[in-house]
């Protein structure tokens, strides 16, 4: 059973090992609710939910990732091909 210290712990290195959507947004130079978006569609690996914040894995905040998202999810609404 963990303690109260241990659950402290874990909790801090969570929030060191992840990041908001609001730096994912500005590392990649795009809206926080494209990243959303991103989230929701699987195009970021190693994201997580917890309440209703998206928490994203350090490694996407430099903006080096490259994202990509299968060809049906960015297709808009009413195009063709």
């Amino acid at each position: 059973m963990y303690t109260t210290k241990n659950t402290l712990e874990s909790e801090s290195d969570m929030q060191s090992e992840y990041v908001d959507v609001e730096v994912v947004a500005k590392a990649y130079e795009v809206t926080e609710a494209t990243v959303r978006s991103w989230c929701r569609k699987g195009a970021i690996k190693g994201v997580m939910r917890v309440g209703r914040q998206w928490r994203i894995p350090l490694r996407y905040a430099s903006g080096d990732i490259e994202i990509t998202l299968p060809s049906e999810v960015i297709r808009r609404k009413g195009s063709r091909g």
